[in-house]
């Protein structure tokens, strides 16, 4: 029978039953392509892997690693061909390499194709390492994915320092994670959505979210941090699209004596992934929603479904006078 996945908060289970069966043809003159079939012995199996998301010792709740999917597109120059960006992220310098998919939503795990176009760190600092991976799927029109990807991954030392020596000797190399995703296409065009739209960032005072902080304000580390994120002038697209809702995924924060800019076809290499971050960043501060929260950040009521807000105390790491946020 097929194998059952279940893709739970600290656990990747696998279940299923295991028998095996003797098949013989009802007739031996010619073949009628039926056949009988004896039971020989079954037996259920339960498979349990421990997911990598945190620490034995954690208690602050930060994260060891974790796993986020960015971007889904299709491939213009291929047809039937899906492209999923997917970000990890790991601390003490521990870099992942040999990837491996135990389990997709809806479709069979050899289909797809996961490749890291960085064989070292995008970011690394004395904390973080993060690397983007390239899932691609080939799936005939109209396909469905709602569920969790399972991928396990070898650990290593980017930089030889204790505390990674000391995590692989103790917590093993293998590292397991999750990530979730929601995407159907019914219209089979190479061109699935058009949608334009403006967004807007401001920090406030507190958390009423009723007075804007002055353009020449100063913020003092440690200080909480209040952000809402609007998005407005919809412009829908020919197909009947619309956007009805919104939702704060993820949050980073970086700094740079450079201005910054986020190019989403360029993910790799823009925003706080670019190289000309301070190595001291990017922070994660929010991942994937309520997964790991860091640098004490929270989600703020909202009351508009075009609107985001959430709030942080300042990294006292965090050395220049401009802090860039960027938002999922």
């Amino acid at each position: 029978s097929a194998v059952d996945v279940d893709i739970g908060e600290q656990f990747i289970t696998m279940s299923g039953k295991f028998f095996v069966d003797v098949v013989s043809p009802v007739s031996m003159a010619s073949d009628t392509q039926i056949y009988r079939s004896y039971e020989l012995l079954s037996h259920p199996f339960v498979i349990s892997i421990e997911k990598s998301t945190y620490s034995a010792n954690n208690v602050n709740n930060i994260f060891t690693f974790t796993s986020s999917i960015l971007d889904v597109g299709k491939n213009n120059e291929q047809e039937n061909v899906l492209e999923i960006i997917l970000l990890t992220e790991a601390i003490d310098q521990i870099s992942l390499s040999d990837p491996v998919l135990l389990a997709s939503p809806d479709y069979d795990e050899s289909l797809f194709t996961i490749t890291n176009s960085e064989s070292t760190c995008l970011a690394i600092n004395s904390d973080l390492c993060a690397q983007l991976w390239e899932i691609t799927v080939n799936v005939e029109c109209p396909f469905t994915f709602d569920g969790d990807f399972a991928f396990q991954f070898t650990a290593n030392c980017e930089n030889v320092n204790q505390e990674c020596t000391d995590y692989i000797a103790t917590s093993n190399s293998i590292v397991t994670l999750s990530a979730g995703l929601t995407f159907d296409d019914y219209l089979c065009s190479d061109n699935l959505f058009e949608i334009s739209y403006n967004s807007s960032m401001v920090i406030y005072e507190d958390d009423t979210f009723t007075s804007p902080v002055a353009a020449n304000a100063i913020a003092l580390i440690d200080d909480r941090i209040y952000v809402e994120v609007s998005v407005s002038n919809f412009n829908v697209d020919s197909n009947g699209y619309a956007v009805l809702d919104s939702k704060l995924l993820n949050v980073w924060l970086c700094s740079s004596e450079n201005e910054l800019s986020l190019d989403q076809n360029d993910l790799a290499n823009s925003g706080c992934f670019s190289s000309n971050t301070d190595p001291d960043g990017p922070y994660h501060i929010i991942v994937n929603y309520d997964q790991s929260f860091t640098n004490d950040a929270q989600h703020e009521d909202d009351s508009l479904n075009n609107m985001v807000r959430f709030s942080f105390l300042i990294p006292s790491t965090i050395t220049r006078d401009t802090l860039f946020i960027q938002t999922q």
